[in-house]
């Protein structure tokens, strides 16, 4: 058995192969993801887990270049803003439906059981050297 923290297979599947530049967007439980993506799909229960815990535990993997979320999170879910806007990566924002149209350039999608307005984000995979 691999000794790390992190035990799912799928996700560490994911995160071990994402080269440089390439997207993946963690979200919440009713983003519209779309057809024939890959979806690893962590929702269990409403909230749970909920979209922070998995972005703490992504944060433990990923050499992240940038993040991207929507402008409607930071009226609409101040607790995610303020995570986000914590990280040591710079955020960008731009429309929820601009968000939506450049997720479909996400290699796959994390879905998480949060239900939270607007808990969504893009993540652009850094580089180590």
């Amino acid at each position: 058995m691999i000794k790390t923290e992190l035990l799912h297979s799928e996700l560490l599947a994911l995160l071990s192969r994402l080269g440089h530049t390439q997207k993946i967007c963690i979200c919440d439980a009713g983003f519209p993801i779309p057809k024939d993506s890959l979806c690893i799909d962590l929702a269990i229960t409403k909230n749970m887990p909920e979209i922070i815990f998995i972005l703490e535990l992504v944060h433990k993997y990923l050499i992240i270049e940038e993040g991207i979320a929507a402008f409607e999170t930071k009226d609409h879910n101040p607790n995610f803003i303020n995570f986000i806007n914590n990280t040591p990566y710079p955020i960008s924002y731009l429309s929820h439906e601009d968000f939506k149209k450049l997720s479909k350039e996400c290699i796959a999608f994390i879905r998480t059981g949060e239900c939270t307005p607007y808990a969504n984000i893009i993540l652009s995979a850094g580089v180590s050297f």
